[in-house]
């Protein structure tokens, strides 16, 4: 008799599992750098809007300072 571990069938689905795995990894590993990457893009467009926003009540605030000395 042979033995179960030579088998054809056997070998072809640890393969099968195997290759499962390491797509099932690789698709897991594409979702978090995705998420990584969707997070630090709005990060920084929060961190640009922020300073454009400071930026634009500091030259109000100049803006009527001028104003109210002449």
């Amino acid at each position: 008799m042979s033995d179960p571990a030579n088998d054809r069938q056997s070998v072809a689905a640890t393969s099968v599992q195997f290759s499962y795995d390491v797509i099932q990894q690789h698709v897991e590993l594409a979702h978090q750098l995705r998420s990584d990457m969707v997070n630090h893009f709005f990060s920084r467009v929060w961190k640009a809007g922020r300073h454009a926003v400071r930026r634009l009540l500091h030259r109000s605030v100049d803006n009527r300072a001028e104003v109210a000395l002449s």
